[in-house]
This record gives C-alpha cells, sequence and structure tokens, in this order.
C-alpha cells in the first residue's frame, strides 16, 4: 500500500500536478490501490522476481494518476 501511494504521489508529480477534486480522487485511489494490489499479488504467485511487485506497485500507482488529467496523454 505505501510503495502504491509513493507511486501515486511520484505520477501525480511527473504529469505537473493537476488539479484533484473529488470525483477523480476516488478514481485514482480506487485503481491505484485495489488494482494494483492485485497485480502485485499476481506478480509474487507468477514466480516473479523479488523485486518485481515491488516495481508493479510503484508503476501501476504512477499509471492510475492518469485519471487526473483533463484530456488524456498523446500517443508518442
Amino acid at each position: 500500500t505505501v510503495l502504491c501511494l509513493f507511486g501515486i504521489a511520484a505520477g501525480w508529480l511527473s504529469i505537473g500536478r493537476p488539479e484533484i477534486t473529488w470525483s477523480t480522487s476516488v478514481l485514482v485511489l480506487l485503481s491505484g490501490l485495489l488494482i494494483t494490489a492485485e497485480a502485485a499479488d499476481a506478480t509474487a504467485k507468477l514466480g516473479a522476481p523479488r523485486w518485481a511487485p515491488n516495481s508493479v506497485c510503484l508503476l501501476c500507482g504512477a499509471a492510475s494518476t492518469t485519471w487526473l488529467l483533463a484530456r488524456p496523454l498523446p500517443y508518442l
């Protein structure tokens, strides 16, 4: 949970600290915490290296902050 929250904070900072509203913050926390915890658990159960579930927590938490953006990120 702590790694996921750190990932959310890092993602929020990296996308330019957009304004947080009540509706988007709930979405970010739900997708960031619940889905990320399940993904990290599945990563650990699949026999990944010891560092992989922690990486999943950080990266998925950061990715969940894209819900805060007014427009989707452009494809590169």
